[in-house]
């Protein structure tokens, strides 16, 4: 058997850059973009792959560095330049946006009570608190089963905070008032103005919620959140996915990692969980099962995210839609598998449990990708009726599908074909498991066809 189909079936291991004899066929599999969607004179005379962001190229935002950087800056007046906020709500949000719905809540009630006293802490009196908490917030995830102090709610302790450095509320000698324009917004029911000051604060000052999150990112994703707003517009695609989006801050922050199931987790938590969701952004997608039924559970931690009705008509954009926010689905499927081969496939049922995740997410993203069908498969090799079952679904799925390599080359070189043929040599040796030899021998046969000097097919 050949050196490189032992290493790269027996072993599953890929190399984290494609070798130089495999370059050809790797541009197959991912299109880099040669230049920005709009004319590179006019965005500079530059392009991504000539640029100062060169892993923003698995992308093709469209932007040039320039409004990269003003994005990214947490400078309200740089990305105000890109992206102004201009809402039209009306009492139908209301009920739908939760950070919409608590904060007229709490204005409410200091407008019917005002002045009201604080606590020695700063925080809002009990009393307010438990009804507050009865009420409005009675949805809204709370540290006890009752929530008779600020701080037993985050969600009413972010608001307060939302309001009162958004300009609705105000604190003066231990007394909570609301400010001039909150007493305005509260009398003419103006919930678009409420709506606007709060998600300008939010981006103004990200560290109001950061202060309560024990999963540190530097700060990264609260500055960026005007260019991860930016490209979640991508309309190619019916979910966000959370890998997406730390890879893109890793592409423009120094100190981040890709593959950081951390930093994944910061983006769910900070961008989505505590930001997106309570102002109605985003809403989590549905769970996908996986595509073959293996009776066992699978990793099913990984989220998966919508754009809502709200995030189309809140924002006034000043530059295109990105071609592609989020990862093609070749791209993305790589790198879960990528990450596959780092980890390695052994034994430990722990690990297992992981790369079972890993593989039902690069299916998810690429249905098509042989390289997770045969990696599922192998996990399964001691039960040969359910690894056959993944096998063939790997196959049909992957049918149609040529070696596209020059003359005198192994079809083995084709990088993106190479996952087909894996497929077919696990499913010969699957089937010489289950004793149907004919089978077997027809999968080495087909195999020593496409490639006559091939020992592989001697096995058969």
């Amino acid at each position: 058997m050949h050196d490189h189909i032992a290493a790269g079936y027996k072993h599953f291991q890929l190399p984290n850059r494609p070798h130089p004899k495999y370059a050809r066929n790797m541009a197959k599999v991912i299109q880099f973009p040669g230049s920005n969607s709009h004319d590179d004179e006019a965005r500079g005379g530059f392009s991504f792959a000539r640029g100062r962001y060169p892993n923003l190229m698995l992308f093709d935002l469209g932007l040039s560095d320039s409004e990269v950087d003003m994005l990214v800056s947490g400078d309200p007046a740089s990305w105000r330049t890109i992206v102004e906020i201009a809402p039209q709500l009306t009492g139908a949000d209301l009920a739908s946006v939760p950070i919409l719905r608590y904060a007229h809540a709490l204005l409410s009630a200091i407008y019917d009570d005002e002045p009201v006293r604080s606590t020695a802490k700063g925080n809002l009196p009990a009393a307010m608190v438990k009804s507050l908490h009865s009420g409005a917030f009675a949805d809204a995830r709370s540290l006890t089963t009752r929530a008779n102090r600020e701080d037993d709610s985050l969600m009413l302790s972010w608001t307060r905070r939302l309001c009162q450095f958004g300009g609705l509320l105000s604190f003066r000698n231990g007394e909570f008032r609301l400010t001039k324009a909150g007493r305005a917004a509260v009398e003419t029911a103006n919930y678009s103005e409420i709506y606007r000051l709060l998600l300008e604060c939010h981006l103004r000052k990200p560290q109001i919620l950061d202060a309560y999150d024990r999963c540190g990112d530097g700060g990264v994703i609260g500055r960026s959140l005007p260019f991860l707003l930016f490209a979640a517009r991508d309309s190619n695609h019916d979910f966000l996915y959370e890998e997406d989006f730390a890879a893109l801050l890793s592409a423009v922050a120094e100190g981040t990692i890709f593959d950081s199931e951390e930093l994944s987790r910061a983006v769910a938590l900070k961008m989505f969980e505590r930001f997106g969701v309570p102002f109605g952004l985003f809403s989590p997608g549905p769970s996908v099962a996986p595509p073959i039924d293996t009776g066992e559970e699978h990793y099913d931690r990984f989220g998966r995210w919508r754009r809502t009705p709200l995030f189309t008509r809140l924002f006034r954009w000043h530059a295109d839609p990105p071609p592609h926010g989020v990862m093609r689905p070749q791209q993305a499927a790589m790198r879960w598998m990528n990450a596959i081969h780092e980890i390695g496939v052994e034994d430990d049922g722990a690990i297992r449990w992981y790369v079972k995740g890993y593989c039902m997410r690069a299916i998810e993203r690429c249905p098509e990708d042989p390289d997770a069908y045969v990696v599922w498969a192998h996990i399964h090799a001691e039960a040969p009726e359910t690894a056959l079952a993944i096998i063939d679904r790997g196959i049909t799925v992957s049918a149609g599908r040529a070696p596209d390599t020059p003359e005198g080359m192994s079809p083995w070189s084709d990088h993106e074909f190479r996952g087909v043929m894996r497929l077919h040599f696990l499913r010969a040796e699957t089937l010489e498991k289950l004793e149907r030899y004919d089978e077997a021998f027809a999968e080495y046969k087909w195999l020593l066809e496409l490639d006559p000097r091939d020992a592989i097919g001697a096995a058969g």
